[in-house]
């Protein structure tokens, strides 16, 4: 609320109109993640129109309207899903500020001349990383994730978790990089909290989506066993009945039968029917034998069923509550992830840049584009000839245009 109360009185209502507006939806939440409000001003990065990444060829060719031949294309080796959308945000949207450019391609020529064993630890974390966490937190937050899908949410979360060892101070991860170090340290951050989270429920039932026995039996959850228990009791009180209903009918045992799902029915052949009582309510039957319901039968089943619809309404209220108090979680699983997914980009750029030809550019803050024996990264790929390279030297005090000729012009 701190936030909302310093911004602008104008930026306030027409924060208001959106909340307003996305609760027909349920999607009013959203603006409870305050972390990422930021102001235009602010701004760190280039924004690109429609006609410049469909002219540069950033996300799709103009040739048949694929992602092969695009610039993402070209430089993207992620391993995650939630890392391929971060990428092709980074390739739409360039960096802006001078510094983090530089922190950023330090952090990749590091990983690309690394020693360190983290490195090829993390690199397998993220192969290993099948699901998409980001799109699953979402659903967690919303309350839509079901039993099997939490589950695999935060068992990929413990994997992650566990990966590395917790450090108090940032700087001693294992990088040089600020942000490789960074991103290393929030990971082992969410251990405890995942690990609450598993102890609560049975890893079998939720895999099989089994509401009735999700929970573990402790007292949050006594409610769950005390419907099981009173469904359990008129179960036993239905067995017994048989003794009863044998009496009835002049014989020494029955048993109950189920056919086309209907539970609890006693068969008895038709050459003894006169010895069913009047009160017996016929259910189905044959040539042979005829199938019926006491009335004590239809009473317990009727309690059974309404116990049950009581143990299934209570499952399903308990688990919205678990989805709710993990979705407090939800900015500091977020975290991690995001983090996870930067580190999946700077691998894939590290992986780029050790491809031949590939050099570590030099930021200056004079105007100016200096580039020796530059190849389109593209182009390049798909060429079946040789690419011949070209130089170029752009200076706003000098030469501002440059005219190409030849082969390469229209590449």
């Amino acid at each position: 609320m701190d936030i909302v109360v310093d911004l602008p009185d104008l930026v306030t209502i027409c924060l208001s109109a959106m909340i307003t507006h996305l609760e027909a939806y349920g999607l009013e939440h959203v603006f409870d993640l305050t972390k990422n409000f930021q102001s235009f001003s602010a701004r760190a990065h280039m924004l690109l129109n429609g006609n410049t990444l469909s002219s540069l060829e950033i996300y799709s060719n103009q040739t048949d309207g694929t992602e092969r031949g695009s610039l993402f294309w070209t430089m993207n080796r992620t391993q995650t899903r939630f890392g391929r959308r971060l990428l092709r945000r980074w390739v739409g949207r360039p960096l802006l500020d001078k510094s983090k450019l530089e922190d950023r391609i330090a952090a990749v020529e590091e990983l690309k001349n690394s020693t360190s064993p983290k490195t090829p630890l993390l690199k397998d974390l993220l192969s290993k990383v099948k699901y998409d966490l980001e799109k699953g937190l979402i659903r967690i937050y919303y309350g839509k994730a079901s039993r099997s899908e939490l589950l695999t949410i935060l068992q990929t979360l413990m994997k992650i978790a566990s990966a590395f060892p917790r450090v108090e101070d940032v700087s001693q991860a294992g990088y040089a990089s600020s942000i490789l170090n960074e991103c290393l340290a929030v990971l082992p951050r969410i251990n405890e909290d995942v690990q609450e989270y598993l102890s609560r429920f049975n890893y079998g039932a939720a895999q099989k989506d089994d509401k009735y026995n999700f929970f573990r039996e402790t007292e949050d959850y006594e409610t769950i066993t005390d419907h099981k228990m009173g469904i359990a009791a008129v179960e036993q009180d239905l067995q017994e009945h048989l003794t009863e209903a044998a009496a009835a009918v002049k014989k020494k045992r029955l048993e109950y039968i189920t056919v086309s799902g209907i539970d609890y029915l006693l068969e008895i052949e038709n050459a003894n029917i006169k010895n069913v009582p009047a009160t017996w309510i016929k259910i189905s039957g044959t040539k042979k034998v005829s199938r019926f319901h006491t009335p004590q039968v239809v009473n317990m089943i009727r309690e059974r069923d309404q116990r049950k619809e009581s143990l299934a309404a209570e499952c399903d209220r308990l688990f919205k509550e678990f989805l709710l108090q993990i979705a407090l979680k939800y900015q500091q699983f977020r975290d991690v992830v995001q983090s996870l997914a930067t580190l999946d980009c700077l691998i894939s750029l590290a992986a780029l840049a050790s491809l031949p030809g590939y050099v570590k550019p030099s930021f200056t803050n004079d105007t100016c584009i200096v580039v020796q024996q530059g190849r389109h990264p593209m182009v390049e790929q798909l060429l079946l000839d040789a690419y011949v390279p070209n130089d170029v030297e752009l200076v706003a005090t000098r030469n501002r245009t440059m005219l190409l000729t030849g082969p390469n012009m229209g590449k």
